[in-house]
């Protein structure tokens, strides 16, 4: 044995941390490219499909049932689209978590809000939530996507005057509370419901058309990401099911006060002057005709590079600006800085506009100052008003610094 050898076994070599950073970061970028090629062209075919909906009353009748159709199926591989990369996210380690304290009547109220729709439609009854002035420490829109999936299910996979009911349970002097949704369906037994975390399993077909297979998954890795767990309760009775998330409880915040509303929201749906960014013809052709439609006051300019959309600003500020993040030149963040650079346009209203939905370039986009982030496919419905919105300084968005 030698001086430089003190025996015993070798020891293992540190975890290489830098390789395994640069793999996640590969990783996130390939999601987000594929994230861009697959949305966009969703673009085009939502998009128009909503605005012929809109002007239904112009089209024969026989085109009603085709486009329900198209946006149906349009809609439905989006989701799936959705689902894929987070499910990519998750099992690579480019999933990024934005943990914070959250109010838990908030984030419950606004789930039972956007599923509202959904289960009138369904002909389901949405029980209200009990306030329990719970906090809990959660991604938000993690936490939003987790509850309106469980929602979604109930809904989907319930019976024609059921009921949904999403309630709080917290025990006493514990660290942690479930959150429980609860529906009157016919349940799915044991048999079967060991399946129903495996991706691509979709159960339930004989009630409604499945969903992708992947959405219970994710909900399941969010959950545990977030710190918690989600598990399908045995069930009371012979029907219904009981799924429960866990989360863990943290001590109740100071509540911001609501910011007061600006003389100038009687101005949200004025016309503007909106310059549009963007290199891809039908994106452009797309917003034109929706503008057209519902505000035919608005005017809008299109620039096809950021050089050229950076001259249109100096010959007359818009009001608004959209700008593609994914130009040709100069793109969007080169194209934010210039403007954010310049006294002049420096609070100049910028929206960027992308088909990246990862997490890490919202965040990125908010880093750079830019007012809000819509994605690809953007809505359609009340487009005008949401620009006119920005405009007036009355859109939620990012915040100002």
């Amino acid at each position: 044995m030698t001086e430089h050898d003190p025996g015993g076994p070798p020891s293992a070599p540190p975890p290489d941390t830098t390789a395994a950073e640069r793999n996640r970061r590969a990783n996130s970028d390939f999601l987000s490219r594929i994230s861009h090629e697959l949305r966009t062209p969703l673009n085009g075919v939502l998009g128009f499909a909503q605005l012929l909906q809109q002007r239904a009353d112009e089209l024969p009748d026989w085109t009603a049932e085709p486009l329900r159709q198209m946006r149906q199926a349009g809609d439905h591989l989006l989701t799936l689209i959705d689902d894929l990369l987070d499910l990519a996210s998750i099992e690579s380690g480019a999933l990024r978590l934005q943990m914070q304290p959250l109010a838990l009547d908030a984030v419950a109220t606004e789930a039972l809000q956007l599923v509202a729709p959904q289960a009138l439609a369904a002909g389901v009854v949405l029980r209200p939530w009990a306030p329990c002035g719970a906090w809990v420490e959660a991604d938000p829109t993690r936490l939003r996507q987790v509850l309106l999936n469980l929602l979604g299910n109930a809904i989907r996979y319930n019976r024609p005057g059921g009921d949904v009911q999403l309630r709080c349970s917290i025990p006493a002097g514990g660290a942690t509370l479930e959150v429980q949704v609860i529906d009157s369906g016919p349940g799915i037994d044991a048999a079967r419901r060991a399946a129903l975390f495996q991706p691509l399993v979709r159960l339930g077909t004989e009630i409604q058309p499945a969903g992708s297979g992947l959405g219970l998954t994710i909900a399941r890795h969010l959950a545990e990401a977030m710190g918690g767990a989600l598990d399908i309760a045995p069930p009371a009775g012979t029907a219904g099911t009981d799924v429960r998330v866990r989360l863990r409880q943290v001590a109740p915040r100071q509540a911001a006060a609501a910011p007061a509303l600006s003389a100038a929201a009687a101005g949200a749906d004025r016309a503007c002057d909106v310059l549009y960014i963007e290199d891809h013809p039908v994106n452009a052709m797309l917003v034109r005709e929706a503008l057209a439609m519902q505000q035919p006051c608005h005017r809008l300019r299109i620039a096809e590079t950021g050089e050229e959309g950076l001259v249109m600003v100096g010959q007359a500020p818009p009001d608004v600006v959209l700008l593609d993040l994914n130009l040709p030149g100069a793109d969007g963040y080169a194209v934010l800085a210039r403007l954010r650079a310049d006294p002049t346009t420096a609070r100049l209203p910028c929206i960027a506009v992308s088909a990246d939905a990862m997490p890490e370039e919202l965040a990125r986009a908010r880093a750079a100052g830019f007012d809000d982030y819509w994605t690809k496919p953007l809505a359609m419905v009340g487009l005008a008003e949401r620009i006119a919105a920005v405009a007036a300084g009355t859109a939620a968005g990012f915040p100002r610094g």
